[in-house]
C-alpha cells in the first residue's frame, strides 16, 4: 500500500496534511456516530472531547497521528460536499441513487445546463452571468 491508501501524512509545500481514504471516512462516521450517542455534541456543535476521541481513534486504528485539527478539517469539507450534493438535488432532473449511493441524472442535457452556469461543478464551462453586467 502506498502512503496515500494508508492515511499516512505527507509533506506537501512545506507543511503536512492527512489525507484520507474511504476506509477512513467510514471509520470517521462510525465514530461521529458514537460520539453523538455519548452527548458530545449539543446546540449542532460537536463538543472538544469529541475532536479528541475521535483523533485518538484514528490514530490508534490507522497508526498515523490524527490532530483535532485533521478532523475538524475534514467535517469542514463533508459539509462543503454536502452543500453541493444538496444544491444539485435541489434542481429538476437529477435523484439520489440510494443502492450506489451517488447522484443520478435524467438526461445529459439536464448536467450540462447545471455545470454551465456552477463554477464549482466538474468540468463547468462558464461562470453564472453576473447581474452586473449590461446586455
Amino acid at each position: 500500500m502506498d502512503k496515500k491508501q494508508k492515511g499516512m501524512k505527507k509533506e506537501d509545500d512545506g507543511g503536512k496534511y492527512l489525507h484520507w481514504n474511504p476506509e477512513m471516512d467510514r471509520s470517521l462516521a462510525d465514530i461521529l456516530r458514537s460520539e453523538r450517542k455519548s452527548g458530545h455534541k449539543s446546540d449542532g456543535r460537536w463538543k472538544t472531547e469529541a475532536f479528541t476521541s475521535v483523533a485518538l481513534k484514528m490514530s490508534a486504528k490507522y497508526n498515523v497521528n490524527v490532530t483535532n485539527d485533521n478532523v475538524k478539517n475534514h467535517l469542514k469539507g463533508w459539509k462543503r460536499t454536502y452543500g453541493v450534493v444538496y444544491d444539485i438535488l435541489s434542481q429538476s432532473g437529477f435523484n439520489w441513487d440510494s443502492e450506489r449511493k451517488m447522484l443520478t441524472v435524467d438526461d445529459d442535457n439536464v448536467w450540462n445546463d447545471y455545470a454551465k452556469y456552477d463554477i464549482t461543478s466538474p468540468n463547468s464551462r462558464a461562470t453564472a452571468p453576473s447581474s452586473s453586467s449590461s446586455t
